[in-house]
């Protein structure tokens, strides 16, 4: 699913690492050097003049020391003040404290002060960074202090004095800048920073906005005994900011990592390092961290890694949270040259490989465009889709106010390499900037004729103007993103643009898109398309639009799954669904989360983890090929690791879910696709549950209660199989689909009773084989049926030593199709030699699957056990699932054609609801698997039901 909605503009490679930056010190001047200091007492101004309407004169009515000081009178705006020019006094690279006095003429009220440095870079636009600020009083001297430093060459360079007052006069004495690290012997942009604050200064960083406040303070530290504190905010986008300009330069990798603690009495907030790019004046902003629910209690790193892949003339990293204005300490900054790690080029190119079968894309971004990036996409995609730089808020952030910028670069790489270009996307209810859906005084639009029609001539003049620029370039357009939502009645997602347009807007943007590329082909994209029911809803939809004449020509696949789910099977269902309406389908948006679900959260990923992706690749493609007369092109989301959107959602955490790794080399995934025979070796972990099932090929009960294990091959072979044990046998029930019926088909059962993973057979170890016609090994119990799709086969392999819980059996699978040559085989062990156990996974014996029969029955749900419930089933919860003590309860079941009934009863002597959070209050939970599925995650039907003591109730699923 394209949910870029916690990314921001994305036009730069980001990712969200795990772990301490290690970043290079910079290196400190041993003997300061005062290059400019400014103390009046000569009687001149000493190179200082009146910015605006100012009037400068030394003055001996209140010096910090001496007899003299500067005092400025005469000022209309914030900008006036004193200003001197200090270019050629600064070196690009170097650092400079700068330091000075100020005070407010007598009577003034007290008013902020800031020492600000205007600075145009040779051939670029004006910038002003801020260096110090502190509160001004009449009362006394007060003293800013700043660290600056600025790397390009530049044109202008000057130093002034402000006030956020713009009439109050004041004094300007004892100023100093000192250089306290020189220029870095290496490039500027290779020297990186660190910032510690332990010098006392802000070192470089300052106010963003100009309203906050940022403060060196001794009241918390990360490191060391001093943190910047920034407090004042207006906005959740106020904060301290770092310029980065000149340290950062295009094509170049750098880490970044910033420590992040809330000040006390704060609530809980997710907070962000961020980064700011100018280019004349149009400006853009990216995450480059994100750190959840960060607390007045707990230091929290924020890192993660930047390309910049666009000119700039204007670049910061500022820290922000995402909503309030909640005051917070930062420490610890660094900022890190990652020298670039070659592609490989010796591997086969993707595009190659694959040339026979469709194009392979992958998104992109200007980041990738540059550098070893860029020779990665150049090599390996024969297509390239720009994950964001093509949607509302990146094309047209207001009104009639178009921004090609990052796009256009895109587009000029895609044309300048020979590769096509993807559009993606013209209408989203994501990422589409507030106004669209807002009259011109701010108030929304509402599901009136008049607001619908200015909402639809809205996005034809945003469809025209965008796809009407790349009309000859673009050869697919996703025109609609993300418009069903199959927990609605009709299958439709409540956007503002169905509230207010109903269909309409769908009808309205194809027709467009149509008229002004009319050579594109014109995709509804959407994700999740492989579940049931959102496959039923997009089918209807498109169906529905189809018939009507909208030029729909295909459909996108988003494809965002993880290394279980969803079941080849299903995909599978939705490439033959979508085939029956003649219509183009696609695979847009790829990627394989190395997480199992939505919740997990790892510092790494164990080997395994990582060679279970590449077979999962391998199977997916594998599958693709065979549906290769209906796929026109798949499109992986993302060319490497580095750039994975996996890395901030569903919220911060360590993913690796593409081809290619961090450093742009080849993994596993990649091999899945290109080799499986340089796929590493795998070891595959199973639990067979303890059970006695009959042997006769018939399928009883006890197969039922779980689902099977995949087994795949390159074809139309499959199976699943499922284990069981007791005491003497182990039990082996596969369904294999194999439509071409001959006898000799056959499943072979490889077992080692010692789990020694040898590459010779042991005496425990051994290989049998179950024919499709029945006839099997001498020894072991088996039989065959057939199937509408294949044929069934059970099996008990006699245990040497008796079953015991917990006790690891080595054991694969292999099926064999004789009329295609084919085999398929569960821990990947065709290639090796039948006696090499070392290539076999592992069963682990476990307690039985829990079940309980339920009998029938209608009671009134009120509260009052009804008469029905005394004959009822009864479950008693048993297992801790967290902690050791607490509550006990029992619970009877019953069912009828339209519910399943729970009556819980719970012994808790102490009741507490105080959390805010539904699942730490005292509460019984229901989780209700209708299929009897057991995925990793929700299915469709699938729900989990909460009921606290004082009958607050909370549902999740995906069901809504």
């Amino acid at each position: 699913m394209t949910l870029r909605r916690f990314l921001g503009v994305i036009a730069a490679l980001v990712t969200v690492a795990a772990g301490t930056v290690a970043a290079a010190p910079v290196a400190r001047a041993a003997d300061p050097v005062v290059v400019l200091a400014s103390d009046f007492e000569n009687g001149t101004t000493q190179g200082w003049f009146g910015r605006g309407s100012a009037a400068l004169a030394v003055s001996p009515d209140a010096p910090h020391a001496g007899a003299a000081s500067l005092l400025t009178t005469g000022r209309t705006a914030t900008w006036n003040g004193p200003g001197r020019d200090v270019l050629g006094l600064l070196a690009p690279g170097a650092t400079y404290a700068i330091r000075a006095q100020v005070r407010l003429a007598p009577g003034a009220a007290d008013a902020a002060m800031h020492l600000t440095m205007q600075r145009t870079p040779t051939g670029g636009a004006q910038t002003f960074e801020r260096v110090a600020s502190a509160t001004g009083t009449a009362a006394g001297w007060a003293e800013l202090l700043g660290e600056y430093s600025y790397q390009a060459d530049s044109s202008e360079l000057q130093l002034y004095l402000e006030s956020d007052d713009a009439g109050v006069s004041y004094y300007l004495d004892d100023l100093t800048i000192t250089q306290t690290a020189p220029p870095p012997n290496g490039p500027p942009d290779e020297a990186g920073a660190v910032s510690d604050f332990e010098g006392g200064t802000t070192q470089g960083w300052s106010s963003r906005i100009g309203r906050e406040t940022v403060a060196v303070t001794a009241a918390d530290a990360h490191g060391g005994q001093r943190s910047l504190l920034t407090s004042n905010r207006a906005a959740a986008f106020d904060g301290p900011a770092f310029n980065v300009l000149g340290k950062m330069t295009k094509g170049k990798k750098y880490a970044l990592s910033v420590w992040v603690k809330l000040a006390p009495g704060e609530p809980a907030v997710d907070m962000r390092l961020s980064l700011e790019r100018r280019l004349a004046g149009t400006q853009a902003f990216q995450t480059i961290a994100a750190g959840n629910g960060v607390t007045s209690g707990q230091w929290v790193q924020l890192s993660g890694t930047f390309v910049l892949g666009v000119d700039v003339d204007f670049l910061t990293v500022y820290v922000e949270t995402a909503g309030g204005t909640a005051s917070f300490y930062i420490d610890d900054f660094a900022l890190t040259f990652l020298p670039a790690k070659p592609i490989q080029a010796d591997i086969p190119s993707l595009k190659d490989v694959l040339s026979g079968d469709f194009p392979i894309g992958a998104a992109a971004s200007p980041a990738d465009t540059v550098g070893e990036k860029a020779k990665l996409l150049t090599k390996h995609f024969s297509s390239i889709t720009p994950g964001n730089a093509m949607k509302w808020d990146a094309t047209e952030p207001t009104e009639g106010n178009f921004t090609f910028g990052d796009a256009d670069t895109l587009a000029s790489f895609a044309a300048a390499n020979g590769i096509k270009l993807r559009g993606h996307t013209l209408v989203w209810h994501s990422q589409t900037p507030d106004w669209v859906f807002q009259h011109p005084d701010g108030t929304p639009l509402t599901a009136n004729p008049a607001d619908k029609a200015l909402l639809l001539r809205r996005l034809e003049t945003h469809i025209r103007a965008v796809a009407g620029r790349y009309a000859d370039q673009i050869y697919a357009w996703d025109v609609a993103n993300e418009v069903v939502d199959e927990n609605q009645p009709d299958g439709l997602r409540r956007s503002p643009w169905y509230v207010i347009t109903g269909l309409d807007y769908l009808r309205t943007a194809f027709r467009v898109a149509h008229e002004v590329a009319p050579k594109a082909k014109l995709f509804i994209n959407d994700y999740n398309t492989e579940y049931p029911r959102k496959r039923v809803a997009f089918f209807n939809l498109v169906r529905k639009l189809r018939a009507e004449g909208v030029p729909i020509d295909g459909v996108g696949h988003q494809l965002h799954i993880n290394i279980e789910r969803q079941r080849l099977d299903e995909i599978e269902k939705t490439f033959q669904a979508f085939a029956k309406l003649g219509v183009e389908q696609q695979v847009t948006e790829l990627d394989v989360s190395a997480n199992f679900d939505f919740v997990q959260s790892l510092p790494s990923f164990p080997p395994d983890v990582i060679a279970a992706q590449g077979y999962r690749y391998r199977d997916l493609f594998n599958l693709f090929r065979r549906y290769r007369d209906d796929l026109t092109a798949v499109t992986v989301w993302g060319s490497a690791d580095d750039g994975t959107w996996l890395k901030s959602f569903p919220f911060p955490r360590l993913d690796q879910p593409l081809l290619f790794d961090e450093d742009l080399q080849a993994k596993p995934a990649y091999w899945g696709i290109v080799d499986p025979s340089r796929l590493p070796q795998l070891t595959r972990t199973l639990r067979t549950p303890a059970a006695h099932p009959r042997v006769d090929g018939q399928r009883d009960l006890q197969w039922t209660l779980l689902p099977g294990t995949d087994v795949f091959s390159a074809g139309k072979l499959r199976g699943q199989f499922q284990t069981r044990w007791d005491g003497r046998f182990l039990y082996v029930d596969v369904e294999v689909t194999d439509p071409t019926r001959d006898p000799a088909d056959a499943v072979d059962l490889f077992v080692d009773q010692d789990n020694a993973k040898t590459t010779t057979f042991g005496p425990g170890d051994a290989k049998y084989r179950v024919r499709r016609d029945g006839r099997h090994t001498a020894g072991l119990i088996a039989a065959t049926r057939p199937t509408a799709t294949g044929y069934r086969m059970e099996a008990a392999i006699p245990l040497r030593a008796a079953g015991t819980l917990d006790r690891p059996l080595g054991f694969d699978l292999r099926l064999s199709d004789v009329h295609s040559g084919q085999t398929a085989s569960w821990n990947d062990n065709q290639q090796a030699q039948d006696t090499d156990t070392s290539r076999w996974g592992t069963l682990t014996l476990a307690t039985p699957v829990g079940q309980v029969d339920v009998g029938r029955g209608t009671p009134v749900i009120d509260g009052t056990p009804d008469r029905i419930w005394a004959h009822a089933s009864q479950v008693s919860p048993q297992v801790h699932v967290t902690g050791t003590a607490g509550a006990t309860a029992t619970a009877k079941l019953l069912w009828d054609a339209s519910h399943l009934y729970v009556l819980a009863t719970v012994h808790d002597p102490t009741l507490d609801a105080s959390s805010p959070n539904a699942f730490e209050q005292d509460s019984v939970e229901l989780f209700v698997d209708p299929d009897n599925s057991k995925n990793t995650g929700y299915n469709d039907d699938d729900g989990q039901y909460r009921i606290n003591f004082n009958n607050a109730q909370t549902i999740s699923g995906n069901f809504g």
